[in-house]
């Protein structure tokens, strides 16, 4: 009878310790972000990787994100310069690394490359306020390391989205500044609901005039996030996805025309009229195009236990016809 019981009882103290570590596995919230440290060391490169790069941190993203695109952090690591077409660090913005220009830099969010088909090239101003749902970022420059998209050869640029809180969460934001430039953001965050679930949501308008004369930029950007935890289990969906309209701005001047106009003057949308409402320095009167803008809707998806991204995106520039693009890119597990 004792032989009998003996195994029962162990079979017994086995299952409820079992039960007692899965119980303690759901409350510990820090299992979370393991589960994200997980998925953001796929593609990173150590101190054993011959590759040279700099990691920046979610404090030092918080510090920026109050309405400049990703570029103006980017261009706080050794080798990266960032251009902007405004002069304030919001809208057109492009990087190059080392000398090397985009097409040639491979971005990935979450292990997704970012760059566009066709071009190979990252348009950031299609993802507005993106920085403020950027976790970590590490910039490695020269050969890096890629697992799709675009080639690394003159570095990469790896960003993860932040990791969801376990804890019920609201905030809202207001920001202004020089040129009238402007945010406001709303986000909201469930926490770990059942023990399994958890959603985090958030909505971003960035407007600004720009330094540059009718440099003005009108963004808006949603971002997604939801999760389901079991365990060692991470089922995580992300979709975000943004609106723009920035004004034509992208014509040089020559350095005469800048003593005679002034540092901020541009010729885009201009031309001469012997009534035009606009009066230049030297008595030239001038008009602008109506509507001279590009217009971008940028709107991708991503879904972990497909492993599959579809994104959608399209660019009007008034005045040309529309070119839209529309690519599928499998995010194979490495």
């Amino acid at each position: 009878m004792k032989r009998f019981l003996l195994p029962i009882a162990a079979a017994v103290i086995g299952t409820a310790a079992h039960a007692q570590a899965v119980e303690a596995g759901q409350e510990d919230s820090l299992r979370m972000y393991r589960l994200q440290e997980i998925e953001v060391t796929a593609t990173r490169a150590d101190a054993a990787t011959p590759v040279a790069y700099t990691d920046i941190a979610r404090d030092e993203i918080a510090r920026n994100s109050f309405g400049s695109d990703i570029p103006s952090v980017l261009a706080l690591t050794p080798s990266m310069v960032a251009t902007n077409e405004t002069g304030i660090g919001i809208g057109a913005t492009s990087v190059r690394l080392r000398g090397t220009d985009a097409t040639r830099l491979n971005v990935t969010i979450n292990g997704v490359s970012m760059n566009n088909p066709d071009s190979h090239s990252m348009y950031w101003y299609d993802t507005p306020d993106l920085i403020s749902s950027v976790g970590t970022v590490q910039v490695q420059r020269g050969a890096g390391i890629s697992t799709n998209g675009t080639g690394a050869f003159g570095g990469a640029v790896n960003m993860t989205t932040e990791a969801l809180p376990t804890d019920f969460n609201g905030s809202a934001s207001l920001s202004y500044g020089s040129y009238n430039t402007n945010k406001q953001a709303v986000q909201v965050s469930s926490g770990l609901m059942g023990g399994h679930w958890a959603v985090d949501a958030r909505l971003t308008h960035i407007g600004s005039d720009g330094y540059i004369d009718r440099g003005a930029t009108d963004l808006k950007s949603y971002m997604f996030q939801g999760a389901y935890y079991n365990g060692n289990t991470m089922l995580k969906l992300v979709s975000f996805g943004g609106k723009a309209k920035t004004y034509l701005t992208y014509n040089g001047v020559t350095k005469e025309d800048m003593k005679r106009y002034g540092r901020r003057y541009h010729d885009s949308g201009q031309y001469v009229t012997s009534d035009g409402p606009f009066v230049l320095a030297d008595g030239t009167h001038v008009d602008y195009y109506d509507d001279q803008t590009d217009n971008y809707l940028q709107i991708p998806r991503r879904s972990t236990h497909t492993g599959t991204v579809i994104t959608s995106s399209t660019r009007t520039t008034h005045g040309l016809r529309a070119t839209p693009t529309c690519r599928a890119t499998s995010n194979r597990p490495t």
